[in-house]
């Protein structure tokens, strides 16, 4: 689902990758893990196991991956279609997972559980892209800041990812400009946009759509602040 190079490529030619199977799991259940693979120039071969045992499922896994400008990996999680497990400090599903590029967990991650843990932040459905600057999250996952809604479904957003922050699913969608939530910067309350991946580009955020099938470009002022939202190539059907 997600494929990242190591930040230092040319000194530790390392190529990480999130999948999915069944074969590996001894009691027959779906499971995800980062693989970390040695590129040989012609061809690549199986290193490490970054990180292992995560929850995997048809919908709703998540399953991108990145290396932010600290050098650390980050790791996007589903709720595999169990909301209430996004809000479960136990699992690591529905989360923003932060990591060394060695698999341990960086002292400096500030966990909201307190405790050892890769979560860097919680509370999602799914987390479809992140660039460097910017998260998105469907949280059932446009206008800034509509009107919110408890355990609504089909509101996709776009997050900005602040560290240790609870960003509502399921108890929240929306803006509900409450302390205890991170309220999205963008997120489409009539349509179901779901985002299937994303980049910045001169300063854009252009993201593509799954149902939707349309390239979004998010153009933002200073702090994120959305000034204008452009919908390209959609199909006329839709």
């Amino acid at each position: 689902m997600g494929m990242a190079l190591h930040p230092d490529f040319e000194g530790h030619p390392y190529v990480y990758v999130m999948y999915s199977m069944y074969s590996y799991s001894e009691d027959g259940r779906q499971q995800a893990r980062i693989q970390r693979l040695k590129h040989l120039g012609t061809h690549a071969t199986l290193d490490e196991v970054v990180l292992d045992g995560l929850s995997a499922l048809r919908y709703h896994i998540g399953g991108r991956i990145a290396f932010g400008p600290d050098g650390m990996l980050y790791i996007g999680t589903g709720d595999v279609e169990r909301p209430p497990v996004s809000q479960d400090l136990q699992s690591l599903d529905g989360k923003i997972l932060r990591l060394r590029p060695d698999g341990q967990i960086p002292k400096t991650t500030p966990s909201p559980t307190r405790l050892s843990s890769p979560m860097a932040t919680v509370w999602f459905r799914g987390s479809p892209g992140i660039p460097k600057r910017v998260c998105s999250s469907t949280p059932s996952t446009g206008l800034p800041a509509p009107k919110w809604k408890r355990k609504a479904r089909h509101r996709d957003e776009i997050n900005q990812i602040v560290a240790g922050r609870n960003y509502g699913w399921p108890k929240v969608v929306g803006a509900p400009g409450l302390e205890e939530f991170q309220d999205p910067i963008v997120i489409w309350k009539n349509k179901s946009v779901p985002p299937g991946g994303m980049t910045f580009y001169q300063g854009d955020l252009f993201v593509v759509t799954l149902t939707s099938q349309a390239l979004i470009r998010i153009r933002f002022g200073r702090d994120y602040e959305v000034r204008r939202i452009e919908r390209w190539f959609a199909l006329t059907s839709r």
